[in-house]
């Protein structure tokens, strides 16, 4: 069974097209290419399309084909996409779909998280431990957490993007208490936060945690995709969340052309292909405490 593309170049998502901050060239080239350097492959499919499996163990599971060739990843092991995340199949497809002349990797943000995902999330499953360690300790030292008494315009923003989302966290984690200081030593979360967190990582399908990898990374917060994943906020509200300092600065002294707008629209990038597959694979419920 295939599925055409043709009308689905208008589904690519703004996550998709503002990816071009990360550095996913030459993985996704040595995927065309075979060649890790040199210049970039150029487009040599005419169609893209899904198909699903129809017999052995990947038996209902959905491929992405380049006309004839399967979509693989740097490792060479081909693409595939469960039930659960069809939707995510139809956004790298779209990905794919909408390169030009020639392959231009930083638009394929959604394709290089399920590389992540495929090469080394399912290839390693100590691996998956080791991130969820990685990005747990983010939360003892995360920027919303250190929070200002002036100016009053930083303050307010503050008000605005910080305080509500730690409160909702705080409730759809179970009740916890989320700790905030407004020194400049860190406090520690609690037990009962870190367990609450723990087990929302551990929940993540791999495709699911490879995105959070990418956006913690990129906006050096755990909070903040977490708001997200919950639906508190939606990725626009998280970049000013994660930039609330250079906001105010922005708003007071106006943006730096090619470096303030750069690192927005990478995180926006980050944010929002996190959020994106969220929603592809379905609302989330609060988590009960333990």
């Amino acid at each position: 069974m295939a599925a055409r593309l043709a009308p689905l170049s208008h589904a690519l998502s703004a996550a998709a097209r503002a990816g071009r901050g990360f550095s996913t060239a030459r993985p996704l080239a040595k995927t065309l290419t075979g060649a890790a350097s040199g210049p970039a492959p150029r487009r040599f499919w005419k169609q893209v399309h899904l198909k699903r499996c129809e017999s052995g163990d990947a038996a209902g599971a959905w491929e992405v084909y380049l006309d004839a060739r399967p979509l693989k990843t740097p490792e060479k092991r081909v693409m595939r996409f469960d039930a659960a995340d069809y939707g995510v199949a139809l956004l790298v497809a779209a990905e794919w779909e909408a390169v030009g002349t020639t392959v231009k990797t930083h638009s394929l943000p959604a394709t290089s998280v399920v590389a992540r995902a495929v090469d080394a999330l399912d290839a390693d499953p100590a691996l998956r431990g080791e991130v969820i360690e990685q990005m747990l300790r983010f939360a003892h030292t995360d920027s919303v957490c250190y929070h200002f008494t002036e100016p009053a315009g930083l303050v307010a923003l503050q008000d605005r993007y910080w305080v509500p989302l730690l409160n909702d966290l705080g409730t759809t984690l179970g009740g916890v208490h989320i700790n905030r200081t407004d020194g400049i030593t860190n406090e520690p979360q609690s037990e009962a936060t870190m367990a609450a967190l723990r087990r929302t990582l551990e929940g993540l399908s791999n495709l699911e945690l490879a995105c959070l990898e990418r956006a913690v990374l990129t906006s050096k917060s755990l909070l903040v995709p977490m708001g997200i994943y919950y639906g508190h906020m939606h990725a626009d509200d998280g970049v000013i969340a994660a930039m609330l300092e250079v906001t105010h600065q922005i708003q007071r002294w106006g943006e730096v052309e090619d470096a303030h707008d750069i690192d927005r629209e990478v995180l926006r990038a980050a944010l929002g292909l996190f959020g994106t597959v969220v929603a592809l694979r379905g609302a989330r419920a609060p988590i009960a405490s333990a």
